[in-house]
């Protein structure tokens, strides 16, 4: 069986393609073909292919695939990176009518999850795990709700574009001198703020929420047609660092709770959900992403089966899905040795 792989130049991607290549269908080794924008990705050199394309933003993205699909006679792709995975879903047909399946979730689930205002409006509609939001369009709006969470006693609060990826352009406001400081995003003092806004904040939408604490954790969700097929929840070593590994933990708290928000969006794929705990101890749901996470191969590691049933999955063949160990902690290699032949 041949799969395609893409976006493998993330930190963990040697390990993603090596996970994938271990796996075995009637006695046989997969056959991994990898792309990635970078043609200097050093995963490339594990892969049995390797394809430098465009960007998943790019026009020429999908033919680029079909080209590399037909060459290769690929059976599934698998995306790596959440403009990716958009683009083939879109693409669905296209694909399915040249012989090749997509691990992916229908483009009405992924135009929701990927739009963070529109994924914190579901969560909100149903009371799932909706955290303490508002969104603003203009900068009078931003300034307005910003007010909103000050003058009730929310001193600390974190502002994002409604699309976008990882820690892009996140930033705090602060009312509190001893406001946690972290690499990922800039913390400003609200007047600092007020006088620089037009520099600092450059989206046309962005979600406004009240800042969390607690560690973060990850979750691994894989559904078909919206059932639940399998899930771990990992809490991070390093709340800002999610390649640095993961513990374990027993997933049963956050079972309900993803359950009905998978079944709501009809997800047929495995997704990554970034959860936080709330000061009542509630978890709330950061982010959905439209794609697997790229650290879950640290559940693969602790014994999780969901790379393998994606592969079953798409052969129409039954599953006994795998979970990860509980308190297990993982920590994946980012770094493995190349030795020329």
């Amino acid at each position: 069986m041949n799969i395609l792989l893409t976006s493998i130049g993330g930190g963990l991607g040697i390990q993603r393609v090596l996970n994938f290549k271990k796996i075995k269908l009637n006695k046989k080794n997969l056959n991994v073909i990898g792309i990635d924008n970078n043609k200097n990705s050093l995963s490339r050199y594990y892969c049995n292919k390797f394809y430098s394309v465009n960007k998943g933003t790019s026009k020429e993205y999908i033919n680029d695939l079909i080209k590399i699909v037909k060459l290769e006679n690929i059976n599934l792709i698998i995306p790596g990176s959440d403009e990716e995975a958009l683009k083939l879903s879109q693409n669905y047909i296209v694909f399915k009518n040249i012989g090749c399946s997509i691990e992916v979730s229908n483009i009405n689930a992924l135009k929701i999850i990927s739009n963070k205002a529109k994924t914190y409006e579901l969560l909100q509609k149903y009371n799932l795990g909706n955290p303490n939001w508002k969104k603003a369009s203009t900068k009078k709006e931003l300034k307005n709700q910003i007010n909103y969470f000050f003058d009730n006693r929310i001193n600390e609060i974190i502002i994002k574009p409604s699309i976008s990826r990882g820690s892009r352009d996140i930033f705090c406001i602060s009312n509190n001198a001893k406001s946690e400081k972290n690499f990922l995003f800039p913390v400003y003092d609200y007047k600092k703020f007020s006088i620089n806004i037009d520099n600092i904040f450059k989206s046309r939408s962005a979600v406004i929420m009240e800042k969390y604490n607690s560690d973060i954790y990850d979750c691994d969700v894989h559904c078909n047609n919206g059932k639940l097929i399998n899930l771990t929840l990992r809490q991070r070593l390093n709340k800002f660092l999610p390649n640095e590994g993961h513990i374990i933990l027993n997933a049963d708290k956050v079972k309900t709770l993803v359950s009905k928000v998978s079944k709501i969006l009809k997800l047929s794929s495995v997704h990554d959900f970034d959860l936080m705990i709330d000061k009542k101890g509630n978890y709330k749901i950061i982010e959905i992403n439209p794609r697997m996470s790229g650290s879950i191969c640290t559940s693969v590691l602790a014994g999780a089966s969901y790379y393998k049933d994606i592969i079953l999955l798409s052969k129409n063949k039954k599953i006994l899905a795998r979970k990860a160990m509980k308190n297990k902690i993982i920590v994946p290699s980012l770094n493995l040795s190349i030795f020329s032949k």
